[in-house]
């Protein structure tokens, strides 16, 4: 593996990278196809270096805790053991070496003899199953020249630790880097454990200002544990939680980057989520990609057209080691014949396939256009069950109905039309999700493929996500500057907190998986 290249966010004097955040919260360890959790690291150092390894066990800690990792280094050799094969035994039984570079390292007649030619042997043959990390403690001329400068090392750039100005930051620039690694190790082996949202560090926070870094890690862990006590935990081959999420003002210029951790922060207790009104401009998209890591993929549609349309995008975001796109995407087109009053949908939903375990489903993802014309958007959504109902029967397959239906009350006619088509939607879902004036329009519909075929999708529970229970409180409106009277800060937190976030929440489902 070549030099991981440094990604930046923007914004004035905001040279720092942004790490991945792969880390998942452990629950339990679970077999899969490959491997047993946690990982095994080993640690390759020079007895000098031994200061150094000690800061850096401390800093992994946090991974030790989560289950992710398991650390040996030699001063576990317990009295009795053969010194030499010990360490062998350990370096070839490990998943990470982990080499803490310094001129003392290349002084050692062990390591170069021993312990290095292993390491390399072990990661060429394992095909990825082994990495070789360089934390580089000192800056030496002969790394330069080694095999190990053209592998994966830390910290990021051409700073050794003793050069660092913060050096608790590099250091955990050091953890989220052996985060990132397990996540790799885990994914290429196909499998993964039990786990719920991501856990942030403070090395992922480092883009911001330290008095906001402050503030969006204090909301982080409240809403990290709100999810933690409101979301299903994922379970390998049993689970799957979709989410649907209508987005508000992604990418707009008065956005902070703090609100982006905050909307990854939900989007991580989930499998997929669904999400609408994507604006033209994918900036903030980008950004939030670049928190959520590389383990999540996504599907975006270009922009519809016209004064219906408004230049809005859908987009699907998947978490990797659990879903799979299957490489077919579209938008869906009505042929002539199903015509709405002889018009396309005002917005063209997103329609794609994705398997997770053993189960091929596809995801629409829609907004039904807005206004007082009832009878249209009504149309629209027929016309819109009528094709997934022929779709599902023809491919046999299941299909979840993602969206903005814009029903405004629970006695539209939109659920009678979707329950005549056989789309079932969990009762607890049917609530108003419009914060900002109480009214119902998120949905998220099952709809079978055959019923000669059993379902393969069953739900299990589902509800809401009250983001604004943990960030963006009304309590926390003194530290956001908003307007002079007390009246006009009422009013305009409410429509900043909608601009930041999104004047709507998140719902979700959990669908068991069947045999």
């Amino acid at each position: 593996m070549g030099n991981y290249h440094a990604r930046f966010l923007g914004g004035k004097g905001a040279e720092r990278l942004l790490p991945y955040p792969v880390g998942q919260n452990v629950r339990n360890h679970t077999e899969i196809a490959v491997k047993r959790f946690p990982l095994k690291l080993f640690f390759s150092y020079a007895h000098e270096d031994q200061g150094i390894r000690n800061e850096l066990d401390i800093h992994l800690d946090v991974l030790e805790r989560e289950g992710i990792i398991t650390v040996w280094w030699d001063g576990q050799i317990t009295a009795g053991d053969r010194w030499s094969e010990a360490i062998e035994h350990h370096l070839r039984a490990s998943d990470i070496i982990i080499f803490l570079i310094s001129r003392k390292f290349f002084n050692s007649t062990f390591i170069m003899e021993n312990e290095l030619p292993i390491a390399l042997e072990l990661e060429k043959e394992s095909k990825g199953q082994k990495r070789v990390i360089s934390v580089l403690t000192e800056r030496t001329k002969t790394f330069d020249k080694s095999v190990l400068s053209q592998m994966q090392r830390v910290p990021y750039g051409d700073l050794p630790l003793s050069e660092c100005e913060d050096r608790v930051q590099a250091l955990d620039q050091v953890v989220v880097e052996i985060r990132r690694t397990v996540m790799r190790i885990i994914i290429e082996a196909g499998g993964l454990f039990e786990f719920g949202p991501h856990s942030f560090t403070q090395a992922e926070l480092a883009q911001l200002e330290p008095n906001v870094r402050k503030r969006t890690s204090d909301g982080l862990r409240r809403l990290r544990s709100a999810l933690v006590h409101s979301v299903p935990t994922r379970n390998l081959d049993k689970n799957l939680i979709v989410a649907s999420w209508c987005l508000a003002r992604l990418a707009s210029p008065r956005q902070s980057i703090e609100s982006l951790y905050y909307m990854a922060q939900v989007i991580s207790a989930f499998d997929v989520v669904s999400l609408q009104k994507i604006a033209r401009d994918l900036s903030g998209l980008r950004l939030l990609l670049e928190i959520l890591g590389p383990e999540w993929g996504f599907v975006i549609t270009d922009i519809t057209l016209g004064a219906m349309g408004a230049s809005e995008r859908f987009a699907i975001l998947y978490y990797r080691p659990r879903v799979t796109f299957e490489n077919i995407s579209g938008g869906i087109v009505l042929p002539a014949d199903s015509l709405i009053e002889g018009q396309q949908f005002a917005r063209t939903p997103l329609l794609a396939s994705f398997s997770s375990s053993n189960v091929r489903f596809r995801v629409c993802s829609t907004h039904i256009r807005y206004g007082e014309n009832l009878r249209l958007r009504t149309a629209e959504c027929k016309a819109l069950a009528d094709f997934l109902s022929r779709i599902a029967k023809r491919d046999k397959e299941e299909i979840l109905l993602t969206g903005d239906f814009n029903l405004f009350s629970d006695d539209s006619p939109v659920l009678g039309i979707f329950c005549e088509h056989g789309i079932d939607i969990p009762a607890d879902t049917i609530h108003p999700t419009l914060w900002i004036s109480s009214k119902l329009c998120d949905l998220i519909g099952h709809l079978q493929g055959d019923e000669e075929y059993p379902r393969k999708l069953t739900v299990s529970r589902s509800a809401m996500v009250d983001i604004f229970d943990s960030v963006f409180r009304n309590k926390d409106l003194e530290q956001y500057v908003v307007g002079d009277s007390d009246q006009a800060k009422s009013s305009a937190y409410r429509n900043w907190k909608k601009n930041q976030i999104s004047d709507h929440l998140p719902i979700w489902v959990e669908y068991e998986i069947c045999a």
